[in-house]
């Protein structure tokens, strides 16, 4: 596989426009038994387009609807149109949804048939409504493409943030590609690939699920995980031969164990999960039902700083049980740890990443993006994020994910690592998956385990308490 350029000169809709005219009849989405080709998406988008475009302010458009192909189209008019969009995720409290659009500022509001009430009831005066449905309909289209700097806001991804205040992340162009295009190189991602697709729409995961196989002329294949359950994804998968999921590690950790153990997935290929801590045994787990030559591929991302690490296993390199490392710094990415006073002991520090990818800040909102982000003075497009999460770094150079600092616990006067015991936890044979929390009022305050376990192989409460010994540094 070649090397992914360093430099991203183009925008989202550039590419996708490029990809459309390359591969015109692949077909780009699948939502039950609906197929929609590059080309008929690209149709459909420049319609939208078309419904929007006398408006010339630069203020964002939300959009408000369920996954599949209008919710797509949607987008890439968005982009076409050189504004930023705000994914709205459809099963939020009205609530929610009502103080991003006033906090966005947005000037439209995409929906479709099935929200149109809800976007009316939700939408101010000076938020337009459109049912893009009818739009698509319309004899008016933009085939064109305003100008628009790879650099200019693509997306505002809205994060409720430690107060529970929704904050809008700001995500240019160049960096949802050089997402995609460091994922392409290290999946090793191919127009014959079947995405399936699982995610919300409002989340900047979900927004690279859409991206990836789209760019590359692959089919995304839509799974309503909220109505159809978890017990039926695999089914569905096999039936539609999918070749890529990417999951959190923790869904990814409740479907492989809910699998019976002879199921096979012939088809599947990679299986991407990111975002949290994985184990060995969901590896393991997950590799009895994969056949042929697949890749497991865990790896550390946010919505503010993109991809940041990558590690990738498969057949031959199978890991211990255990917590996993989160692999290498992938390209265009550096990595440093910012000294903590309470976990400098253990080698570990908050994870700052710094790069030419990283978000442009919040919306609106300087006085939080001078918080987390500083600007290279040489280079304005260079950023430094203080990501939040603690790391370490081991002997090989991979960096383990520690989990957020803010989980810190004062107990008695002593700063404790929930990370450390539940590291100690995982050790134990029989436990899948740990987890620890402070309880209990200031007087009587005192931490509590769960733990997950593997059925008949569960631990006993004196097996549990004798490991307290046990030692969490030899990982």
């Amino acid at each position: 596989m070649r090397s992914p350029p360093m430099m991203i000169e183009t925008t989202i809709a550039e590419s996708f426009q490029r990809q459309a005219a390359q591969t015109p009849h692949n077909i780009a989405v699948q939502i039950g038994e609906r197929k929609v080709t590059y080309a008929e998406l690209n149709e459909i988008a420049a319609r939208i387009a078309g419904a929007v475009c006398s408006d010339k302010s630069e203020r964002p458009i939300a959009i408000l609807m369920d996954e599949g192909p209008f919710l797509i189209a949607a987008i890439l008019a968005v982009l076409a149109l050189g504004r930023p969009f705000i994914p709205l995720e459809a099963r939020l409290p009205e609530a929610r949804i009502a103080a991003v659009l006033s906090a966005s500022g947005a000037s439209h509001l995409l929906t479709d048939t099935a929200h149109f009430q809800v976007a009316n009831r939700l939408a101010s005066d000076s938020v337009e409504v459109i049912n893009v449905e009818l739009a698509e309909n319309a004899t008016s289209s933009f085939h064109g493409l305003l100008p628009t700097s790879p650099y200019a806001p693509a997306c505002i991804i809205y994060t409720s943030g430690s107060t529970g205040k929704p904050k809008g992340v700001v995500i240019s162009h160049a960096h949802l590609l050089r997402g995609v295009t460091n994922r392409t190189y290290l999946f090793g991602i191919r127009a014959t690939d079947r995405f399936a697709h699982v995610r919300s729409s409002g989340s900047s995961a979900s927004i690279n699920v859409l991206l990836l196989p789209l760019l590359n002329g692959a089919t995304l294949c839509v799974f309503d995980l909220h109505r159809h359950g978890l017990q039926n994804l695999g089914p569905w998968m096999v039936a539609e031969k999918t070749t890529t999921v990417l999951l959190t590690c923790s869904l990814l950790r409740t479907w492989v164990t809910s699998l019976p153990a002879d199921f096979r997935m012939p088809s599947l290929r990679l299986i991407g999960a990111g975002s949290e801590s994985l184990y060995g045994s969901d590896v393991a787990l997950a590799a009895r039902h994969l056949e042929g030559d697949w890749q497991i591929i865990h790896y550390l991302s946010s919505t503010e700083s993109g991809l940041v690490t990558c590690r990738i296993m498969g057949p031959d390199n199978i890991p211990q049980p255990g917590i996993l490392h989160v692999g290498f710094p992938v390209d265009g990415v550096e990595i440093s740890l910012a000294p903590e006073p309470e976990t400098q002991a253990q080698g570990a520090g908050e994870i700052v990443v710094r790069g030419r990818y990283i978000s442009l800040g919040y919306w609106n909102e300087p006085e939080l993006t001078a918080a987390a982000f500083t600007v290279d003075p040489s280079d304005k497009t260079i950023r430094t994020y203080r990501t939040g999460d603690l790391g370490r770094w081991r002997s090989d150079g991979t960096l383990e994910y520690l989990g957020r600092k803010t989980r810190k616990i004062k107990l008695s006067g002593y700063s404790v690592e929930p990370y450390e015991i539940e590291n100690a936890l995982l050790r134990i044979n029989g436990v899948r998956d740990a987890a620890v929390i402070a309880n209990g009022s200031q007087t009587d305050r005192h931490l509590v385990a769960y733990i997950a376990a593997e059925g008949d192989a569960a631990p006993t409460q004196a097996a549990v308490r004798r490991s307290g010994t046990a030692r969490t540094s030899d990982r």
